[in-house]
């Protein structure tokens, strides 16, 4: 499925190439936390992954904050990828 908010600048990336499965699951739990989650595929040694973002948001300032929120509260339910 393609970005669906191509060319906006300010999307947080909450975790990048994993497989489908796992996307899925993360963008459902964001998005019922109310968070706009979405998936990117990406290609990694010839096969597709997912990225997942949250966005869009009007601003840097704004999509910082929002990060930081998203670090405070959920940053043990959601490691750093590989």
């Amino acid at each position: 499925r393609p970005d669906p908010h191509p060319g906006c600048e300010y999307n947080i990336v909450v975790n990048s190439a994993v497989p489908r499965d796992a996307a899925d699951e993360i963008a459902t739990s964001l998005q019922g936390r109310g968070y706009n989650a979405f998936l990117v595929p990406v290609e990694k040694d010839g096969q597709t992954e997912w990225m997942v973002k949250v966005g869009p948001y009007q601003t840097a300032s704004e999509a910082n904050a929002a990060q930081a929120e998203m670090n405070r509260k959920y940053r043990s339910a959601y490691p750093p990828s590989q």
